[in-house]
């Protein structure tokens, strides 16, 4: 591991990015859980949530693919 030392000037041109696979794997951990880890995803969880448990129940095979790729991740708290 190496240590980077920038100025401001630099970090004031960079660009931070979020990996729309990681946000999709984390609404994904959200909803199997279905609690909301703070307030500002709650009314998200109340949208979303019954048709994400719909669409398991209605397909148990989706609903074992999900789990497995969940791994641990896909545990409860």
């Amino acid at each position: 591991m190496g240590w980077w030392q920038i100025d401001a000037d630099t970090l004031a041109r960079s660009r931070f990015v979020l990996s729309p696979m990681a946000e999709t794997f984390a609404c994904l951990q959200l909803m199997h859980r279905g609690g909301a880890a703070h307030p500002g995803e709650q009314l998200w969880l109340r949208t979303h949530l019954p048709a994400y448990r719909a669409l398991l129940a209605a397909d148990p095979v989706t609903a074992r693919l999900v789990r497995a790729g969940l791994g641990r991740w896909g545990s409860p708290a």
